[in-house]
């Protein structure tokens, strides 16, 4: 079994490349698109599937979540989604999250399983991202 920091490092290594490897894409977007709702999906790595009503597809990049769309990334997966204007969601693999609100005044995410990473830079304004974990009681925001 491998120490927790060695799976640290390797975490963190494979967060730094997704968001190096999405950085070109992510600004592209952002230069080009509008919303009033987070959720703009940024990059996907491996196989990553969103149910949708009861229906499960493979999610691709360039796609837009909406509220209650669950997303699940398979083993060495990944995804980044765009939450708000400078903050990102970056969810690792084996991982589970509902976007249970996309609209930018409420936005809640609740993470059922897996490991996630948010990058909140840039903030002009007071905006709160609110996170939900299955494990525990009370959920907080960032």
């Amino acid at each position: 079994m491998k120490s927790p920091s060695v799976v640290l490092r390797i975490f963190a290594t494979i967060a730094l490349g997704l968001a190096l490897a999405s950085l070109a894409t992510a600004q592209n977007r952002e230069k080009y698109v509008i919303s009033a709702k987070a959720g703009a999906v940024n990059s996907v790595d491996g196989r990553v599937t969103v149910t949708r009503a009861s229906k499960s597809q493979l999610l691709t990049a360039q796609e837009d979540l909406t509220a209650g769309d669950l997303v699940t990334t398979g083993a060495a997966s990944q995804v980044e989604v765009l939450l708000n204007p400078g903050s990102y969601l970056r969810v690792g693999e084996n991982s589970a999250f509902e976007l249970a609100d996309n609209s930018l005044e409420n936005i809640q995410v609740r993470l059922s399983k897996g490991s996630a990473i948010v990058e909140a830079t840039g903030l002009d304004a007071q905006i709160f991202i609110f996170f939900d974990f299955k494990s525990s009681t009370s959920p907080f925001s960032v």
